[in-house]
C-alpha cells in the first residue's frame, strides 16, 4: 500500500509539471522584436521597433545655411538621436536606411505610439518640433520644411 501511495505521488507530480511547462510565458505577437514562437501565453513584455527618416530639400538648406545655421541636431522625446550638416538635403523623399540620411530606430511598449521630435540648430535654437506616430516594423519618413 506504501509503494502504491509514492508511484501515485510520483504520478501527480510528472502530471503537474508537464502541464506547468506547456504554459511557458513570453512575447506571442509576431510583430514584437523578442517574439517567442515556442511561449503559449503573453506574460505582457512585448517590445517593438520603429524607425524615422528626418529628411529635407535644396530650399530648405539654402534657408538654413543663410541664416548661418551649420548643423542640427535631433532629439525625440528630448533624447538626442543624431545629427547632420545644414548644407546636406535630398532631392526627394530617401528610401529609409539611406547612407547618410538622419534614421533613428525607437523602440516602443506598444505596437503604435506618438513620439514628440525637435531639431536644434548648432546654438540651441529650435528650427521643427512635432509628433511622430510610430507603429511597429515601419520606417515614418519626416520631411522638415
Amino acid at each position: 500500500m506504501k509503494n502504491a501511495g509514492k508511484l501515485m505521488l510520483g504520478v501527480l507530480v510528472l502530471g503537474a509539471l508537464s502541464l506547468t511547462s506547456c504554459k511557458k510565458e513570453g512575447c506571442t505577437d509576431p510583430q514584437a522584436i523578442n517574439y517567442s514562437s515556442s511561449s503559449k501565453t503573453d506574460d505582457g513584455t512585448c517590445s517593438y521597433e520603429a524607425r524615422t527618416t528626418f529628411w529635407y530639400g535644396e530650399s530648405t538648406s539654402q534657408d538654413l545655411v543663410a541664416d548661418g545655421i551649420t548643423k542640427l541636431i535631433y532629439y525625440i522625446d528630448y533624447e538626442k538621436v543624431g545629427e547632420s550638416e545644414a548644407d546636406v538635403y535630398w532631392t526627394g523623399e530617401p528610401e529609409c536606411g539611406t547612407a547618410g540620411a538622419v534614421i533613428v530606430t525607437t523602440n516602443l511598449i506598444d505596437p503604435s505610439e506618438t513620439h514628440v521630435f525637435s531639431v536644434e540648430d548648432q546654438d540651441g535654437i529650435e528650427q521643427w518640433q512635432g509628433t511622430l506616430d510610430l507603429k511597429a516594423n515601419t520606417c515614418h519618413s519626416t520631411e522638415l520644411n
